[in-house]
């Protein structure tokens, strides 16, 4: 298999020790171990809050130190002003509750099934048959903390998603014109209705329907950071939001808008790329939460999730994966 970052010479980085800190949402427990990587010391992009850095992490399964068949390439994020470290952990377990909510999601019968947050893939080493793929599957944001570096720096990383990288809608209510893909779209309005109104997943990007860095709002306004915008948010997003095959397989309920906002949202739409997903016919009809379901709305999802991971990988790969 071709390593796309083999040009970067990361032979020439130095090896660095660091700690892995993941969080298993459904047992909402931190779990740490300590990590081999190698990462550019200058960052190759950045978005409005975060630069990025290529990383490439040695596997703690293997016993070879073979950077060039046992690492994997993944992509370090760092802020670009200092912030509390409590938002680095924070950040984290955004993307782990967003995840619970894609599993939902995908319980439902979709005609594409989402997979957040990360993807990476797993592999075994044969000695006959090289590197073998097992299979594909998602894979947590976790933080790094440098402790042998000034400050013990910390990053997020994440797996490295090869492919066309696309932002779909954003949390203030931004929805991609040119090709209205209808899966993401449909699940920032699922996980409203599933909640019983009580939260909404946005700010969908990513490469097709792998998607990464979510943002959620709440009915309350608190939790996940200065992206939840609360409600106003959620309306955001029904004011560009115009309901698609998906939305109407899964018996989701047009957002009440005045005739004149409606009227403008259908037009965009029309005006609009659609994309051809074809339903199925079995897609499951989303019910609103029962009232104890939507006030134990997290402990709900987490008795309905069971670990995705453990369905394609052995133990001794989870001893390098995010325990679920």
């Amino acid at each position: 298999m071709n390593d796309p970052w083999e040009k970067f010479h990361f032979e020439d980085f130095p090896t660095e020790k660091a700690i892995r800190h993941r969080y298993n949402a459904l047992k909402k427990e931190w779990v740490r171990d300590e990590v081999t990587v190698r990462m550019e010391s200058t960052p190759f992009g950045h978005g409005a809050m975060r630069e990025c850095f290529r990383m490439k992490k040695l596997s703690n399964f293997s016993r070879s130190c073979d950077w060039r068949s046992n690492s994997n390439n993944a992509v370090a994020k760092r802020y670009m002003s200092p912030v509390d470290p409590k938002m680095y952990f924070e950040e984290v377990k955004l993307q782990m509750d967003a995840k619970l909510w894609g599993e939902e999601f995908n319980r439902h019968n979709p005609p594409k099934k989402v997979k957040l947050v990360f993807i990476f893939e797993v592999h075994l080493f044969h000695k006959n048959l090289g590197r073998v793929k097992l299979g594909v599957d998602c894979c947590q944001m976790a933080v790094l903390e440098f402790p042998d570096k000034p400050g013990r720096p910390l990053y997020h990383v994440e797996n490295f998603i090869e492919g066309n990288y696309v932002k779909y809608n954003s949390n203030s209510g931004f929805v991609k014109d040119d090709i209205q893909r209808q899966t993401p779209h449909a699940f920032s309005h699922f996980t409203f209705e599933r909640s019983g109104h009580e939260l909404m997943v946005v700010d969908i990007q990513g490469v097709g329907d792998l998607y990464t860095d979510p943002q959620i709002h709440t009915a309350c306004g608190t939790e996940y950071g200065d992206g939840n915008l609360g409600t106003k948010g959620m309306a955001l997003f029904f004011h560009s939001h115009h309901c698609n095959n998906i939305c109407r397989s899964l018996g989701l309920s047009q957002f009440d808008l005045s005739p004149s906002e409606a009227e403008e949202i259908k037009n965009h739409s029309c005006s609009s790329t659609q994309s051809n997903t074809v339903l199925r016919g079995n897609e499951e009809i989303c019910v609103i939460p029962s009232e104890y379901e939507r006030t134990h709305l997290t402990e709900f999802l987490r008795l309905r999730s069971s670990s995705s991971i453990s369905s394609v990988v052995s133990d001794t790969i989870m001893e390098d994966e995010p325990e679920e």
